[in-house]
């Protein structure tokens, strides 16, 4: 489910800014399908500011959420790399994004499940890390 959800949501930059602006932007497959509406975005980037930089997964990996409230009209993910890492609050470097969006409780959770299994090996980590292109991140992901 992982692969399939990200494959047609997947977005590869230089840079950004700021990271609120790498949160938008990772979204931006999710907002431009009607999976999510801006103000889910607007609560994602509001986490941050509330709760600090939790959603940094794994070094350089982050992976922007937050409650649906009525915002996600369906579960979701999307993927973002950026060539340059942008710095969240803490100092932490990110430059990899896995941007969810869970309509229900418990919708989410295979995608959650799998990005986990993923992401506990570090070889998968550098991999995504250094990432240039769609069929790397995809043969990267198991």
């Amino acid at each position: 489910m992982l692969k399939e959800s990200i494959e047609k949501n997947m977005q590869f930059l230089d840079s950004v800014d700021i990271w609120e602006e790498a949160i938008k932007i990772s979204a931006t497959p999710l907002l431009e399908k009607g999976y999510i509406n801006e103000s889910y975005i607007e609560s994602m980037i509001e986490s941050v500011n509330i709760n600090g930089s939790y959603i940094v997964l794994v070094p350089k990996i982050a992976m922007p959420h937050s409650q649906s409230n009525g915002n996600v009209f369906k579960t979701s993910i999307s993927f973002l790399h950026l060539e340059k890492p942008i710095l969240f609050p803490g100092d932490l470097e990110v430059n990899t994004f896995f941007c969810l969006a869970a309509k229900g409780e418990d919708e989410h959770m295979e995608l959650i499940s799998e990005l986990g299994i993923n992401l506990v090996e570090e070889e998968t980590q550098k991999k995504l890390i250094k990432a240039k292109n769609k069929q790397e991140v995809l043969l990267a992901l198991s």
